[in-house]
């Protein structure tokens, strides 16, 4: 590694080092669902019971890596991205000194290569140290009773760190391409613009999901063609996957729609104070951070609401079938946990490092209110309301995503448990929302805090030294 690319890596190390929790969970994830599917396909079952229960863990080590996957291309890619945004000034720099267009893109890849490796090592650590209790958890049939033995496979190890190598690098290869063809002369002026974004890039990648979500409800069509025994379980993941894929699309569009759903619904608040006109328009000014922020808040709260709705539904959905659901909700929402514990860590993981990662500009926007006379009350209190319209539009687009998800109950539980209802836990829904709004805050807010004691002058510098 040349002594260019040693100093970049330096010089980015705080940006890297907030969003290297999200890159550690994400390989721990896809690592962990691989190894179970593994440790499942090396087992030697006795019986056709045997048999069918390692079979089921193969395929629900198989299932959990693919959401992760789909959580991670949306999440990995908004983190990698906000990274790569944040150090556009020191991109111009090398420009202007005189690097070509490929070192400019080749320091950035670099970079990628090596937080994404480096995280790797951990997230292979975590998922081996977590493999044997994973295996206990998912073998809960006492009916069918066999003992798989935790199996590391470098294979699989390699195939997951390998998918999120190349994740990141695509993540961040389009910022990187954008930022070193700008010329040398506009270099330091354009720095601090955001990317463009290229339409038909969005298009492709909703069109992608919307035809994932097409073909998922092909495979239901008619529930009557799956074997009875496995009936329930493949709708219930096709619904949970339908969960995912709207998210996914959601993100997609997300440099199109964040912001307007935004700055829609926050002129319809009946505020009137000048930190919440600084707020507001700081937040919606900033579209293209804010999509990237809003993103893994999404994904975290659409996941945590859709599983507890899913659950509720089932057990709604069976009493008006009339099957007995006395013990069925706890070892529901167990069952739900497997299929999306994994993806739901990735998505909250992302959600902190994203937000963390902006606390330089953060720091610097809110130094720059204090000179326009903003009083330290106010300074403070902007990240609060940002804070807060992060989580807002986030859970406005994962009711899209429950939505979604409760297309194949409404097509088909009818069929497959012989009645529906939705069941809302609007307690519960609420409590969650304000707990992960809570934790928003705090990833926002308090990393900003210690500069509001500092001088403007010498905030603004560091960021602009950046």
């Amino acid at each position: 590694m040349n002594p260019l690319h040693l100093a970049e890596i330096r010089g980015a190390r705080l940006a890297w080092a907030a969003v290297s929790l999200t890159f550690i969970v994400t390989n721990a994830a896809a690592a962990l669902a691989l190894l179970v599917s593994g440790s499942a396909a090396a087992a030697h079952p006795v019986g056709p019971d045997q048999a069918s229960e390692v079979d089921s863990l193969v395929a629900l080590g198989g299932f959990n890596a693919v959401l992760v996957a789909l959580v991670a291309l949306a999440v990995i890619g908004s983190a990698t991205q906000l990274v790569v945004s944040s150090r556009r000034g020191a991109i111009a720099r090398l420009a202007l000194a005189g690097a070509t267009p490929r070192q400019v893109v080749g320091t950035v890849m670099t970079q990628l290569a090596v937080v994404s490796l480096a995280s790797a090592i951990v997230g292979d650590v975590v998922a081996i140290l977590s493999l044997d209790r994973a295996l206990e958890y998912v073998q809960s049939d006492p009916a069918t009773p066999i003992i798989i033995e935790p199996h590391v496979s470098v294979s699989m190890l390699l195939l997951a760190n390998g998918g999120c190598l190349l994740v990141a690098l695509l993540g961040g290869l389009r910022q990187s391409l954008l930022a070193s063809r700008i010329p040398p002369v506009e270099a330091l002026r354009e720095a601090s613009r955001p990317a463009r974004t290229r339409v038909w890039v969005v298009a492709v990648k909703v069109l992608l999901c919307a035809a994932g979500i097409a073909g998922s409800l092909a495979l239901v069509a008619d529930p009557t063609l799956i074997d009875e025994r496995d009936r329930m379980q493949v709708v219930l993941q096709v619904s949970l996957l339908h969960l995912v894929l709207a998210g996914a699309l959601l993100s997609s569009a997300a440099p199109f729609t964040v912001a307007w759903l935004a700055r829609a619904w926050t002129a319809m608040v009946p505020v009137r104070s000048g930190t919440w006109h600084l707020a507001r328009n700081t937040v919606v000014a900033k579209g293209d951070r804010l999509a990237k922020s809003v993103v893994p808040v999404t994904f975290t709260v659409g996941l945590l609401i859709g599983m507890l709705i899913m659950g509720e539904t089932l057990v709604a959905s069976l009493a008006a079938g009339g099957a007995p659901v006395d013990d069925f909700s706890s070892e529901g929402l167990g069952s739900l946990l497997v299929l999306l514990g994994l993806p739901l860590a990735v998505s909250i993981s992302g959600a902190v490092g994203s937000l963390v990662m902006m606390t330089r500009q953060r720091s610097a926007e809110l130094a720059l209110d204090g000179v326009l006379g903003a009083t330290p009350a106010q300074r403070a209190a902007i990240p609060v309301l940002e804070a807060l319209i992060v989580t807002i539009t986030a859970t406005m687009l994962a009711a899209v995503m429950v939505a979604m998800m409760l297309v194949v109950p409404v097509l088909h539980f009818e069929t497959v448990l012989g009645g529906f209802a939705v069941g809302v836990p609007w307690l519960v829904v609420v409590q969650v929302v304000g707990a992960l709004a809570a934790v928003v805050v705090a990833a926002t807010a308090l990393p900003a805090t210690p500069s509001l004691r500092q001088p403007a002058p010498k905030v603004i510098a560091r960021l602009v030294a950046d």
